[in-house]
């Protein structure tokens, strides 16, 4: 049985994937479960910090579900102008969870969304560049608590999609999307998979590469940002600053 998990003090939580289960245990008591029928294929599974109720991504079914803090449970469709096809669901530095839509082997909408503390989910649609129709599986934020969203696009679903990891500057207390940045990956067809944001740069798994690659965000040395046009970092390759590289 394919797992998921998510721990929260003294209890594990868990998504049965293959069975289409949410199941809570009890870490000091294994006696002490509670297991919650799902639509299909839970992927993810996160507590939201604020009010405590539980929320699962159900890729196969596009479809939320979530367990509130007494028990009852519900499931949120994702509305088709949106997209479809929620992965990714992790807690963000403004207290709320958030997730990307992967979509279809046909592509996807570029589409990113909050689930609020009063259950209420506020959507993002990125209409521009190379992250416009992008498809997300995963996302991740920066160790410094600044208003930014990595989202990472992949060919797991459709295999003629962008690799690569889109910056999204946001602002207001994560209300408004202000500029974004897009680092393709070197190798292509890949499947990137999960990506993990450190103060290091951005490191994110490709399942069919199998490797792991290594990114950093192009930062202008001349005080403009970023200008995906002309980056300034673009001869010396990957947006790696040319102090990072050793040269023969």
């Amino acid at each position: 049985m394919d797992l998921t998990s998510w721990s929260d003090g003294d209890t594990l939580w868990a998504s049965c994937k293959d069975s289409h289960h949410v199941v809570r245990v009890r870490i000091d008591d294994p006696t002490d479960a509670s297991v919650y029928p799902c639509g299909r294929r839970p992927v993810f599974v996160a507590v939201h910090p604020k009010s405590r109720a539980v929320y699962a991504s159900l890729d196969q079914s596009s479809a939320i579900f979530c367990v509130e803090p007494d028990q009852t449970t519900k499931t949120i469709p994702v509305p088709q102008e949106h997209g479809s096809t929620p992965v990714g669901l992790l807690p963000g530095p403004d207290g709320n969870l958030w997730f990307g839509l992967l979509g279809s082997s046909s592509g996807g909408s570029g589409t990113f969304a909050r689930i609020n503390s009063d259950g209420s989910i506020a959507w993002f649609q990125l209409k521009a560049g190379a992250a416009m129709g992008a498809p997300f599986i995963h996302l991740g934020f920066p160790s410094d608590g600044g208003e930014r969203i990595y989202l990472l696009g992949s060919s797991m679903a459709d295999m003629m999609a962008l690799n690569a990891v889109f910056e999204i500057g946001m602002s207001g207390g994560f209300e408004k999307v202000e500029t974004q940045q897009t680092i393709a990956f070197p190798s292509q067809s890949s499947m990137s998979h999960r990506v993990l944001v450190t103060p290091h740069g951005i490191y994110v798994t490709e399942l069919g590469a199998c490797a792991v690659v290594h990114l950093q965000t192009a930062r202008s040395p001349y005080g403009e940002g970023i200008d995906e046009v002309s980056d300034s970092y673009a001869l010396w390759g990957g947006g790696m600053p040319p102090s990072h590289y050793r040269w023969p």
